[in-house]
């Protein structure tokens, strides 16, 4: 069991920390954590506690939920997480991920309002390490039911989506063989350099930053050949040819 969940954690699992999805995460955990300190907090406990109302303390408790999510998904892993290690995403780093979320959510939000309730430092730092507790033990389960639901539901998909290419490249391969001279000449961003693309021998192309690795055989041999230009350019050039197709963004 521990070797299937150990294995578990080390599937691949999308980076999705784009800008929208993030204000977006960030509106919507604050927006809950605004309802419910709204709908279940005492006005009077409120009140005796850090002098705000109940409506106060709840925007300040979502407002701190969805900066501190800001902060972390938005700000800190542009800079902590390499191009290399967002390749190489995987359910255990999510998961990871997700606990220092809740962890700098839950010191945000104590350090805040024990600093309105104008608490001692000893009982500041007591304070933060019992809710820590209460964080990590309440949520690692919900945690990992999450990112599994997510896991299966994006597999699915993508496993629709890949079907979907098959029977699409079946039709294709079904269409007359290219012609003999079958050469398209594309100009690339070095004034020096031409592709010179044989479809008869092209396989894939793939982007890597500013270059375009282009994978061809030729006799049996693959051949790899990096050329400066985006891949919207190169599927400028190839989107009238019916045996060539993008299955993904890159």
């Amino acid at each position: 069991m521990l070797q299937k969940l150990k294995g578990w954690f080390r599937l691949p699992y999308p980076y999705l920390f784009e800008t929208r999805r993030n204000l977006l995460m960030a509106l919507g955990v604050g927006l809950v954590i605004f309802l419910l300190n709204f709908l279940l907090l005492d006005e009077g406990y409120a009140l005796r506690r850090v002098t705000l109302s109940k409506l106060g303390v709840s925007v300040l408790a979502g407002g701190i939920t969805a900066l501190s999510i800001l902060l972390v998904i938005q700000v800190a892993l542009r800079y902590v997480v390499s191009e290399p290690v967002r390749e190489g995403w995987t359910v255990g780093r999510e998961v990871l991920l997700t606990l220092v979320l809740l962890v700098v959510i839950a010191f945000f939000n104590r350090v805040v309002f024990s600093l309105l309730e104008q608490q001692p430092v000893a009982e500041l730092l007591w304070s933060f390490l019992l809710s820590l507790g209460y964080v990590l033990a309440l949520g690692l389960l919900p945690i990992v039911l999450v990112v599994w639901v997510n896991y299966t539901t994006i597999l699915r998909r993508n496993l629709r989506q890949v079907s979907a290419y098959n029977e699409e490249l079946q039709q294709r391969m079904q269409r007359p063989s290219l012609a003999a001279s079958s050469r398209i000449q594309i100009p690339t961003q070095n004034k020096r350099e031409v592709l010179l693309l044989d479809l008869r021998h092209f396989l894939l192309a793939k982007a890597e930053g500013n270059y375009v690795d282009v994978v061809t055989e030729v006799e049996g041999k693959i051949q790899y050949t990096p050329y400066r230009l985006s891949i919207q350019t190169l599927m400028e050039h190839l989107q009238q040819e019916p045996s060539v197709f993008s299955p993904h963004r890159s």
